[in-house]
């Protein structure tokens, strides 16, 4: 259950920004700006994060399973070994955001712009990627099993390593080993 209510929320973030270790798991959090925020190891379990700022924020090590992150800003952003599991973060810009070690097990990806993002040994099962920009992605040894990437832009995507089996490619076909 979380801790703090919206309003305590944005009051934090317009001083110390520091949401360490908070519980913030279910808060209606929607268009807040998080720039640069201190999440590491926050609980954001099924919040709604709906468009909301979250440009530089350290996210790493947060629990996000479930939450709504869609049209989210997230440039930038530090997620290192965060659990996506089930996020929602369709049209969501990661534009350059640290992923690696991350757990996006059927996240929704969707239209999301990951462009230069790095997903260095992220869990990727049964994501989908639909038309989502992968231009520059550093996906080495991810695993993308079963997953989604129908109409993504792959260009430049660094792909070493990693586990297509299963996977729907961007043409529409599913990849065998």
């Amino acid at each position: 259950m979380a801790e703090l209510t919206r309003q305590e929320v944005a009051t934090i973030l317009r001083g110390t920004k520091s949401l360490f270790r908070r519980d913030l798991s279910g808060l209606d959090l929607s268009q807040l700006n998080f720039s640069q925020a201190n999440l590491r190891d926050a609980n954001l379990m099924g919040a709604d994060l709906r468009g909301a700022a979250l440009v530089g924020a350290n996210l790493d090590g947060a629990n996000l399973s479930a939450a709504n992150l869609s049209l989210a800003d997230l440039a930038d952003a530090r997620l290192r070994g965060a659990n996506l599991i089930l996020a929602n973060l369709a049209v969501a810009s990661l534009r350059g955001a640290d992923l690696t070690f991350a757990n996006l097990t059927g996240a929704n990806l969707t239209g999301a712009n990951l462009f230069v993002a790095n997903l260095t040994e992220a869990i990727l099962i049964h994501t989908n990627l639909g038309v989502s920009q992968l231009t520059g992605v550093n996906l080495t040894g991810a695993c993308l099993f079963g997953a989604s990437l129908v109409g993504a832009n792959l260009d430049e995507t660094i792909l070493a390593g990693c586990n297509l089996m299963n996977a729907t490619l961007p043409d529409g076909t599913i990849y065998k080993e």
